[in-house]
């Protein structure tokens, strides 16, 4: 999230989240490194107040951010995947592999049981996501970002939303290709 605020907002706007945060003017994040929920939640509350846009808004653009990152940091992944389906089975795989280095266990496993992909027999895939953060509409911008990578138009429909007080949210998504084959 910092690095989208100062492609964004720029180095002022960088280092004001961060002093809004209490974060050293020289902290920088880690793939590799658990952080703490409030945390991040303070820091995306802090980019929106400082980029002047409510969280659907950093939410999405944190999500074009990272996909771009992605393409450029883990381009394989990209790459061994010939379809969007492929590459959001693999999500979880990638999700949990990038949090593998956690020394505690009770991080791991939080890290491990926040997705679960379900493959349905019509080609459509459940993802239940599993989050104090709430940040669905961060998932759901990566999964569309995804399709539009392999130029494809899916469906994404929410069945369950901790924001409307479910235990864990969960997206259906189709590719309504699959219904002409």
């Amino acid at each position: 999230v910092l690095q989208m605020v100062a492609e964004i907002g720029g180095p002022e706007a960088l280092q004001e989240v961060k002093c809004l945060t209490g974060l050293p003017e020289d902290f920088e994040f880690r793939i590799d490194t658990d952080y703490d929920n409030q945390q991040m939640r303070e820091i995306l509350e802090n980019a929106c107040k400082v980029l002047k846009i409510n969280e659907d808004a950093a939410l999405s653009a944190f999500a074009e951010f990272f996909l771009r990152d992605v393409q450029n940091r883990f381009p394989v992944f990209i790459a061994q995947a010939r379809n969007s389906r492929e590459l959001l089975i693999h999500q979880t795989t990638i999700h949990n592999m990038l949090g593998s280095g956690l020394r505690n266990a009770e991080k791991l496993k939080a890290i491990n049981d926040k997705f679960q992909v379900i493959e349905h027999n019509n080609g459509d895939l459940e993802v239940l996501y599993r989050s104090p953060n709430q940040w669905c509409t961060l998932y759901r911008k990566l999964a569309e970002g995804v399709a539009e990578m392999y130029h494809e138009v899916i469906t994404l429909s929410t069945i369950q939303c901790r924001k409307r007080g479910d235990q864990q949210c969960a997206f259906l998504i189709h590719w309504p290709e699959h219904d002409e084959q």
